[in-house]
């Protein structure tokens, strides 16, 4: 800590906004992670590869890592398991020997559906106090950091 004429300058992580992103995320994690693992049988970094594979189909483990800023490895380890569940499959891209691409099987489908809709609830329950407005302007700011995030991680 610095100290200030004999006073600690102490940070007041309740207003301190990267603390608060690493608070909320690690609480959200664990509850996420527990009750998709006990309810579906999947961790949430698999749930993660998961709903992007329904937002973007036939992509390549790549591009997962591009988009959740997880490490190549978290993501082709969630993929090996997905696929000896069947819930997802990778086929070989025409023309591009070595690039697979992943897509979601019918079961993988159905499994997005079903969680979609705890997600949705989980989200609005978070959410739960702002209004339609907030919820907007709330959205685009934290859009603003991710992108500022990613220009950090490239300086």
């Amino acid at each position: 800590m610095v100290e200030n004429g004999g006073e600690h300058d102490a940070l007041d992580l309740l207003e301190y906004a990267p603390y608060l992103f690493r608070s909320i995320a690690n609480r959200l994690g664990q509850a996420d992670s527990s009750y998709l693992a006990q309810n579906f049988g999947v961790g949430l970094n698999e749930w993660s590869c998961i709903a992007l594979l329904a937002l973007e189909p036939n992509i390549p483990a790549t591009r997962i890592c591009d988009v959740s800023g997880f490490d190549k490895g978290v993501i082709s380890r969630s993929i090996n398991s997905l696929e000896m569940k069947g819930l997802v499959r990778g086929a070989l891209a025409p023309n591009r020997s070595r690039l697979r691409l992943i897509n979601l099987t019918p079961a993988g489908w159905q499994l997005y559906h079903e969680t979609r809709a705890y997600a949705r609830e989980r989200e609005e329950r978070l959410l739960a106090g702002l209004s339609r407005t907030e919820r907007v302007n709330l959205t685009r700011m934290l859009n603003v950091v991710h992108a500022n995030m990613r220009k950090a991680e490239g300086s």
